[in-house]
């Protein structure tokens, strides 16, 4: 990618960018070349790809924990959009690979405070 084109994209995009390079060196490093999470139906190395334990939007004001390796596991094509709708098996999965997560998320509550006042 020349810089001309990094010139055309935005932050996140560029932090993703980043992100993916350091990745791949670590898990190239590691000697992780195939799927991790071994689903059913899981196709090894067909459309490998960096699943996050949390949504990207976690990672925003967090860019150092986008390329954690205790923060990804590389999946395949089968594999990532099964994680991607059962949190329970995700949540599994990462221990399973990574270990209980040490950095926790401090979500805010969705609720909505009671409001008293009496519009009709």
């Amino acid at each position: 990618m020349n810089e001309d084109m990094l010139n055309r994209i935005g932050k996140q995009a560029k932090i993703k960018l980043q992100a993916n390079k350091k990745l791949k060196e670590i898990y190239r490093e590691k000697g992780i070349t195939q799927c991790e999470a071994r689903l059913s139906g899981c196709m090894q190395y067909f459309g490998l790809s960096w699943y996050h334990r949390h949504k990207r939007v976690f990672y925003y004001d967090k860019p150092d924990l986008l390329s954690s390796f205790n923060q990804t596991i590389l999946v395949c094509a089968n594999c990532h959009p099964k994680l991607e709708q059962d949190r329970k098996l995700t949540e599994t999965k990462f221990e399973q690979l990574r270990g209980m997560e040490i950095y926790r998320h401090e979500g805010k509550s969705n609720k909505k405070k009671n409001n008293k006042s009496t519009r009709k």
